[in-house]
């Protein structure tokens, strides 16, 4: 049998007020977590901006090299084709003091190896460039004026042979002229030269 239902006074139990949480409590809660979330991010960007940083001088310097690089270019070429008097042209005037045409002409008589099969060069060092040089992201700056840059870097022969090269350049009013260069190539090279 089932049992009648009882009222129950309601004046015996106390509902529990409800609690409120001021709104400057969730303002600062929200700021707080927020406010975590943008510093994560601020300093996220400030590690891949530094490092994008420490990249920019070997992109400077790359950048910078291929287009001072361009003048051993065109002295490579030119000896290439047998043409010591176009490539004495390439040379600044005091590099014009420290190599006559007749040793450009004496080098494609007795050492041609150095010119034969040439591809290509390319600049992996820039060294006594202004601290502050490329900054304008101009390479024809006035600040190299007279100032001498040494440029290595290697030389790409037929059949997969490599050579190296140090060469000191000039910037004058025409543009970088060579002022010295320095070939190397390996021994395989002069002996399949000779053969």
């Amino acid at each position: 049998m089932s049992q009648p239902l009882v009222p129950i006074d309601s004046t015996e139990w106390e509902v529990p007020p409800k609690r409120s949480i001021p709104a400057w409590k969730v303002l600062a809660m929200i700021a707080l977590v927020g406010g975590s979330w943008s510093i994560a991010a601020c300093i996220g960007s400030a590690i891949a901006f530094q490092g994008l940083m420490a990249q920019t001088p070997k992109f400077m310097n790359s950048m910078i090299g291929s287009y001072m690089g361009q003048v051993i270019d065109e002295y490579m070429i030119r000896m290439y084709y047998h043409d010591a008097p176009s490539a004495y042209t390439v040379f600044s005037a005091d590099g014009q003091q420290l190599t006559s045409e007749e040793d450009l002409e004496d080098l494609l008589a007795n050492q041609y190896v150095l010119f034969d099969g040439y591809k290509k060069v390319q600049v992996t060092s820039t060294e006594g460039l202004p601290e502050d040089f490329g900054t304008s992201g101009d390479p024809y700056s006035e600040q190299l004026q007279g100032r001498i840059v040494t440029l290595k870097g290697t030389i790409e022969y037929e059949n997969d042979v490599e050579g190296t090269f140090v060469a000191e350049i000039e910037y004058e009013s025409q543009g970088y002229r060579l002022r010295s260069i320095e070939i190397t190539v390996p021994q395989e090279k002069i002996d399949s030269y000779h053969d």
